[in-house]
């Protein structure tokens, strides 16, 4: 704005700050896990710690899925408003739709790391997929690389992972699995 107005900088932010009475705000984000759900995590967690330090030889291997979205880049630090209030700040509008793809990326605390899985543009890993790929990629995966066992298969909490039908494969095909 200074730069549009061949004005210095300094004389911009005091016109918004003492003049229009005007303060920039950010876009800051919500948290949205609950203090129980903090809790049953650490809870979680102390658990894992003492699992892993009475196995210590035992690889961990972890696995997630990420969704790319072929979007522009906002930086809420950058895309900012001067109001005199948060209600007077305007929202980010974006697609409803955009474009993306779904990755799934399997790696191992040893360094080891499964090539990463690309789905279609439009298929979401739901129960079928998600265990069409332990059961025919992944399993061969750690069959290949840890044909000892030594290994600890974990996994995040989403609902194509808890479902009963991808428990009862970990329990059955794993050396040793993480609910």
């Amino acid at each position: 704005m200074a730069s549009e107005l061949k004005v210095d900088s300094k004389t911009v932010r005091n016109a918004v700050k003492y003049d229009l009475n005007l303060r920039s705000y950010t876009r800051t984000p919500k948290q949205l896990l609950t203090n129980s759900l903090k809790e049953k995590r650490l809870e979680r967690c102390k658990k894992i710690i003492t699992w892993l330090k009475k196995n210590p030889s035992i690889v961990t291997i972890f696995s997630d899925e990420k969704i790319f979205t072929v979007e522009t880049v906002l930086n809420r630090r950058n895309d900012r408003y001067f109001a005199a209030s948060t209600a007077e700040v305007k929202g980010k509008f974006r697609t409803k739709h955009p474009a993306q793809i779904m990755a799934f990326g399997v790696v191992a605390s040893d360094g080891k790391k499964m090539p990463i899985k690309f789905y279609k543009s439009d298929e979401k890993i739901n129960v079928d997929t998600y265990y069409k790929t332990l059961r025919y990629q992944i399993l061969l995966w750690l069959k290949t690389n840890y044909p000892n066992g030594n290994y600890v298969w974990t996994q995040d909490g989403a609902l194509a992972h808890t479902a009963r039908k991808i428990q009862d494969l970990g329990k059955s095909n794993f050396s040793n699995f993480w609910e």
